[in-house]
Order: structure tokens, then C-alpha cells, then sequence
């Protein structure tokens, strides 16, 4: 009896009337108890029209990502007819726990830390979060407030630089943009990569370090981003000791491992002044 009144509750919430009364209230209702009250979705409900929707909303076109709230997930997912289905793996889902760990393997909470670039991720929230006083150095900001959390929303070009050195400089996926212009038309060629990273040594406290990651393989600069190779990547860094520096690709649609044999790849390295 149960299992009936349950399907005839479903269908009767999908009535058009009923439909468009539960989103008029659904304005005035809290997240947690709009989805307890909601029924679950199955995916026959999914059809090519709302996975078209939904493929848009959830990329950086969507309304999320117009509202600065999109955040580069590393697991890619795609809606289709009746299926959800995952299309990729991206470099993420190494970039992130590899810059995180270097932070909590020795630094103590209270640290000042410089996320660049920041915008995309959740990183600078998380290290907050943690303790660390972090200042997330991004043109387009960064949309969450925090009180270990500072955020200048500048070009890098723009910015005079802390009152205060950093104890790490962490920078994912985003030194390869800088001076190309792709994501801030405003953006000048008073610095590039090699003027970033310059800068990086200038903010950090003695001692401090820069952990970055960025593409990795043969020597291309197109209108996106940099890749680099390793006779750029020492260029990049002259002046730097390398103490840490790892590389990672994909081998498949879905698997990242460790070395450089797949495609795409991903440089991470960590390094302090010479």
C-alpha cells in the first residue's frame, strides 16, 4: 500500500498546476527541507532536452559559472537520454591534494599563505578553513568570505604586494595564463611568467616556497596557455632551487598516474629562492 501512495504522490507533484505552485513555494522554502520533500529524480525523468540544459549549467557557460560559481570540478560529468555518464578525469584530481598536502605537511596553522589564481577553486577556502590566513589574489575574486580569508581582486600587475611576506605562494593551474590575455582582456604584458614568478620570490618570507603546477610537455603557447617543457621550466624558475617536482598524466580517459607517458600532463613542483 505504501509502495502505491508513494507513486501516485510522485505523479501527482509532475501536475503541471501542481508543478508550478511548488515553485512559486519553493522560493520561500530552505535548501534542506526543499530536498527532503522533493522526490528523488529517477533517470527515466532525463531527457534529452533537460540533459542538454543541464550539460550547460553545469559547465563554465551555465548560470553558476555567471555568477563567478564555478569551480573546475576534476571529475567531468555528462547527462545524455535516461544516463548520466562520466566523461573524464582532469588534472585536478592531482593538482589539488598534491598543493594541499605541501601546505600541511609542515606549515602550522596561522601561516600566511598566497593562492594565485584562485578563482576556480576551492583551495583558498579550504586552507582558511583550516587556520591558515589566506589571501586569494585573483581579476575576477574569489566569491566566499572567511575570516582567515583575504581577497584582492586585481591584476597581479595592479597589486603593490603584501604588507606582510607569504610563508608559501601556491599557484594551480594558472602561472601558464598569465601575460596571454585569455581570461582578462585588461591584462598587459608588463608581467609574464617569468615577471610572476619574480614576483612570487620578492613575497615570500625567507625560507618560504612556491608550489605551482602547470601543462606539461612539448613547448607551445597558444591563446589559452603556456606548456611547457623541461628547458622552459628551468628558464622559468632560474634562480630557484627546485626541491620537489613531480609529473603526472593521463593514461586514460579516467586515470592520472604518476610520469609523463600519457597525454594530457601536469608539472608540479615546489621551490624556494637559490
Amino acid at each position: 500500500m505504501a509502495q502505491v501512495v508513494d507513486r501516485l504522490l510522485r505523479r501527482l507533484v509532475l501536475f503541471p498546476p501542481v508543478l508550478k505552485f511548488g515553485q512559486r513555494m519553493a522560493a520561500h522554502i530552505d535548501p534542506v527541507t526543499f530536498y527532503s520533500i522533493v522526490p528523488e529524480w529517477t533517470l527515466e525523468k532525463l531527457t534529452p532536452e533537460l540533459a542538454t540544459l543541464l550539460n550547460i549549467e553545469k559547465s563554465p557557460r551555465g548560470f553558476a559559472a555567471a555568477a563567478g560559481l564555478w569551480f573546475n570540478p576534476p571529475i567531468g560529468v555528462r547527462y545524455g537520454d535516461r544516463s548520466v555518464s562520466v566523461t573524464d578525469v582532469s588534472e585536478r584530481i592531482v593538482e589539488v591534494p598534491y598543493v594541499t598536502g605541501t601546505v600541511l605537511r609542515d606549515l602550522k596553522a596561522g601561516a600566511r599563505i598566497l593562492d594565485f589564481g584562485a578563482s576556480e577553486s576551492t583551495v583558498s577556502l579550504s586552507l582558511a578553513s583550516m587556520g591558515y590566513r589566506v589571501t586569494a589574489l585573483d581579476s575576477r575574486g574569489y566569491p566566499f568570505e572567511h575570516p582567515n580569508l583575504t581577497v584582492i581582486r586585481t591584476l597581479v600587475e595592479d597589486w603593490d604586494g603584501p604588507q606582510e611576506p607569504f610563508d608559501r605562494i601556491v599557484a594551480i593551474s594558472a602561472i601558464e595564463h598569465v601575460g596571454v590575455g585569455y581570461y582578462d582582456s585588461a591584462e598587459t604584458t608588463r608581467v609574464d611568467d617569468r615577471r610572476l614568478v619574480e614576483l612570487f620570490g620578492d613575497w615570500l618570507a625567507p625560507g618560504g616556497s612556491l608550489v605551482m603546477t602547470v601543462p606539461y610537455g612539448q613547448w607551445a603557447v597558444d591563446d589559452l596557455q603556456r606548456t611547457y617543457d623541461d628547458a622552459h621550466l628551468d628558464a622559468l624558475l632560474a634562480g630557484w632551487a627546485v626541491t620537489r617536482r613531480s609529473i603526472f598524466s593521463r593514461g586514460s580517459r579516467t586515470v592520472w598516474e604518476s610520469g609523463s607517458d600519457g597525454s594530457p600532463a601536469v608539472a608540479i613542483l615546489e621551490a624556494v629562492r637559490a
